[in-house]
């Protein structure tokens, strides 16, 4: 009953991992890449830091409060009673099986992604017997942690400013100003709905995410998309985004491969846009855009190549160099 319940529940989930080219997935290879054995090996031994330093305010706490004895931490770790075992298997399981796995797949781990094992951890440090916090201790963590949001809101005006001067990135600055263009461009290029949208890095779901008409947000610049992805937008058309005159060589590329991928789609619309954000009343960073809108390939009207899609941009992109 158990299975039949929890798959059920992540059926629909599963559905929409399908229905959308696993995104999820390539998000993560195509942001924070791949590398070699030795490289992923490293970046395994961060992830297991990272997760360990994103936990280490709790582990400090407890550690104060409960001062457990050598027996009671190791009865924290690993249970001797089954019952709490199962557990811990959950718990060390999620935590750790990524640091085993990617270095042989190449990819590259980040300790945020631990997040969903800790959820487990409250009943990994406080559920064994030998672990004892008494009412004073108990009432003053309490009191912390009712305090510690509060004095955070205070001070947050005071964060975002300090973030908003030193420039933060772009994604995080630009991309609700960015949303508004894009689909003003798409409605001058075509009355169709826009389903598809490309950026660069993390302002491909940074941008999508403000968008009214919720396109889905692919990477078809810098990353390789799949021959479903290709025959949506074929069929539905797509708008893409890269950022002008930037220090990054890949954002760069990035605008050479939309500019490319144009010149080989049905004939559309592109421009470019500058925009900054503006925070009590303080100009932020400027920085420009490029912006095209691709429309969909009318039944009736031609290729503009016979070559493949691929080796036309490709083509392009050599003769740009």
């Amino acid at each position: 009953m158990t299975i039949a319940v929890g798959a059920l529940a992540l059926a629909p989930h599963a559905a929409w991992l399908i229905a959308n080219d696993f995104a999820p997935f390539s998000y993560a290879i195509v942001l924070h890449g791949t590398g070699s054995l030795a490289s992923t090996i490293g970046d395994a031994f961060g992830y297991l830091a990272g997760s360990v330093a994103y936990v280490a305010v709790p582990l400090v706490v407890v550690a104060v409060v409960a001062r457990p004895s050598r027996a009671a931490v190791k009865d924290m770790g690993w249970p001797s009673s089954p019952a709490r075992r199962l557990a811990a298997t959950a718990f060390w399981a999620v935590l750790l099986l990524p640091a085993l796995i990617a270095p042989f797949a190449g990819l590259r781990l980040v300790s945020l992604w631990s997040m969903s094992a800790f959820a487990l951890l409250p009943v990994m440090l406080l559920s064994s017997p030998l672990v004892a916090i008494t009412r004073r201790d108990a009432v003053g963590v309490l009191a912390l942690a009712v305090a510690f949001p509060v004095v955070m809101v205070a001070v947050a005006p005071a964060i975002a400013f300090a973030i908003h001067s030193a420039g933060p990135a772009p994604a995080a600055a630009h991309g609700s100003l960015l949303a508004r263009p894009i689909e003003q461009l798409w409605r001058e290029t075509t009355d169709r709905p826009l389903r598809i949208f490309s950026g660069f890095d993390e302002l491909t779901d940074g941008v999508s995410f403000y968008m009214p008409s919720r396109p889905l947000a692919v990477r078809v610049l810098d990353g390789i998309p799949s021959a479903a992805i290709e025959e949506r937008i074929d069929r539905d058309g797509i708008a893409l985004l890269c950022p002008m005159r930037s220090s990054v060589a890949a954002a760069d590329w990035c605008a050479k491969a939309a500019i490319a991928r144009a010149r080989c789609s049905p004939p559309g619309k592109e421009t470019e846009i500058e925009v900054s954000r503006r925070y009590l009343g303080v100009e932020g960073k400027p920085a420009r855009y490029l912006v095209i809108a691709i429309p969909p390939r009318q039944p009736q009207t031609p290729p503009p190549s016979r070559e493949p899609l691929a080796a036309c941009i490709a083509r392009h992109l050599m003769a740009g160099k």
